[in-house]
């Protein structure tokens, strides 16, 4: 749910008997003054904005909880890291790169005494850094720098990329939107009909191929854009051919291919158990039409929309904004595909939509240097400001919106204090959000080989079903029963010492099946934190 922040302004006292043309007239005679101000010097030195701003970034992640998904990944990357198979000894529903794109900071955190969690937070401040400065070197390239607007633009991608995911840092979609940058960028050149370094294109190509290995859905976003870029070149066909067979798009494709053939080679147990499980439960299991329709990511979405259209009728027409809102559109495109809702499926909507936003009011508002004379005019500039004011406001709803993070107040303090040291835990849940990052916040051992109870969480709505057909239930429940064997045996080998019981429906659920409640039998319920059972191993705990 949006959190509203309510802004205050001055009231004037001076009556009028047009209280609305006073306020436009104030607004028009500021929004004139604007660029001048900007022109004098208000910005002062052109770094100290995205300067501040990227300490600003800093003191908040400094402050900040990681998130349960990049909890639970990096807990899979260490016991791959161990020697434990994926998808056998340990199993995530992703594809191998969930894991995979977390094991650097395991290994660089390993050796120089960092824990993962900071070595993510430092690694995903470099790749921002690093993907943006790479942009605006292809940008120049291409001709679409605007030199005057660039500590502006620098300080808006700044805070879009490491302020504003709060408890979406390090999720895949933030990954996602930081690598695809670069692409976006070639593409704006591209589409100028300008090269890109062969270098740059490069590495532009490996951004876009490890975003589509994160997940095959952000293939989306990097191909939405070629029918823009193809239909800016030379001719039809002419022109689909120089999109598609360019160095960047080539190397997408050889890090796609590369990836695809790793899954074959190396995690065979994706393919043969985990991919059919997915299709058969995961990819069934969506929120309602009428809850996703008021998702805030969509109510954002249309206001970044309204915002842009207050700043021109041709606020598409500049190639690296296009392109931009079409990326957007096909992480949109991506969320919709996967029907979850969640948050972090938004982000990448968001965040390039606002980029294009402030690409085109920055542009727009701010004078060019190598035109002192150069104004707006008054209503034209009364507009971008108002545009501004918007962006600013989507973007303050957007952070709150991804602030609001899944854990429960108190319970991994309740957990700490009761369980042993260093406890091994197991949570019946049907997401991750329970016992991550709870686990490693109290330094204990997962003791599960799934990061929650997802299939169980997941099949009785599919199984309700009336019209379901037969094989399908069929299979449906023997995932069923083989998701209830493996908690099973987890909880009767690994012993946890804490068991965490979500609610009142998970306890009724473990009072229905007898072979659940016979491994808990020696459990007692030592408190309950907003309605989570506490579960203790007979004869451990602290006295």
């Amino acid at each position: 749910m949006l959190k509203a922040e309510f802004l205050t302004c001055p009231i004037y006292d001076r009556p009028t008997k047009h209280p609305g043309r006073a306020l436009t007239d104030t607004a028009a005679s500021f929004a004139s003054r604007f660029p001048a101000k900007l022109r004098a010097g208000t910005l002062a030195s052109p770094v100290a904005l995205p300067l501040a701003m990227l300490i600003l970034a800093m003191i908040g992640r400094s402050a900040s909880t990681t998130c349960a998904d990049v909890s639970w990944l990096l807990t899979v990357g260490e016991r791959v890291l161990a020697g434990a198979r994926p998808y056998v000894d340990i199993i995530e529903t992703n594809p191998p790169a969930s894991f995979l794109i977390y094991m650097p900071a395991i290994v660089i955190g390993r050796i120089v005494g960092l824990a993962p969690e900071i070595a993510v937070t430092v690694l995903v401040f470099i790749a921002a850094l690093g993907s943006v400065a790479l942009a605006q070197r292809i940008l120049a390239e291409g001709r679409l720098r605007h030199p005057a607007s660039e500590p502006l633009l620098l300080a808006a991608a700044l805070f879009l990329l490491l302020i504003m995911p709060a408890y979406v840092f390090g999720q895949r979609e933030h990954i996602a939107a930081i690598a695809v940058l670069p692409m976006l960028a070639a593409y704006g050149a591209r589409a100028q009909r300008v090269g890109v370094a062969a270098g740059l294109a490069v590495l532009a190509g490996l951004g876009a191929g490890v975003a589509i290995a994160l997940k095959p859905h952000f293939a989306l976003p990097v191909l939405l854009p070629l029918p823009y870029v193809a239909m800016r070149l030379r001719g039809k066909a002419k022109g689909w051919i120089a999109a598609a067979l360019t160095i960047e798009m080539l190397t997408a494709g050889l890090v796609v291919a590369s990836y695809l053939a790793s899954i074959l080679l190396f995690f065979p147990a994706f393919v043969s158990d985990t991919l059919p499980e997915v299709a058969a439960v995961y990819l069934s299991a969506k929120m309602s039409l009428p809850q996703f329709a008021t998702n805030p990511t969509l109510l954002l979405s249309a206001a970044i929309l309204l915002t842009l259209r207050l700043t021109g009728r041709d606020s598409l027409g500049e190639p690296a904004t296009a392109v931009l809102m079409l990326a957007a559109a096909g992480f949109l495109a991506a969320m919709l595909i996967q029907f979850k809702g969640w948050p972090y499926h938004g982000y990448p909507v968001i965040a390039l939509g606002l980029m294009a936003c402030a690409r085109l009011v920055a542009q727009r508002l701010v004078p060019s240097t190598t035109d002192p004379k150069q104004g707006t005019p008054i209503g034209a500039s009364s507009r971008l400001v108002v545009a501004a004011v918007a962006a600013f406001t989507i973007a303050c709803l957007a952070t709150s919106y991804f602030a609001d993070d899944d854990q429960i107040p108190g319970l991994a303090t309740m957990v700490a204090r009761l369980a042993p040291p260093h406890p091994k835990v197991i949570a019946l849940s049907g997401g991750v959000g329970l016992g991550h990052p709870l686990t490693r916040r109290v330094s204990g051992e997962w003791a599960a080989r799934q990061g929650s109870q997802w299939i169980l969480a997941s099949v009785g709505p599919l199984l309700d079903d009336a019209n379901l057909d037969p094989g399908r239930r069929a299979r449906i429940l023997a995932y069923e029963r083989s998701a209830r064997d493996m908690l099973a045996e987890d909880i009767s080998h690994n012993r946890p010492d804490v068991v965490l019981v979500q609610n009142d429906a998970w306890r009724a659920w473990i009072a229905s099946h007898a072979e659940i409640k016979a491994v808990l039998n020696g459990y007692r319920e030592a408190a309950k934190v907003s309605g989570v059972s506490i579960l203790l191993r007979g004869g451990t705990g602290r006295s």
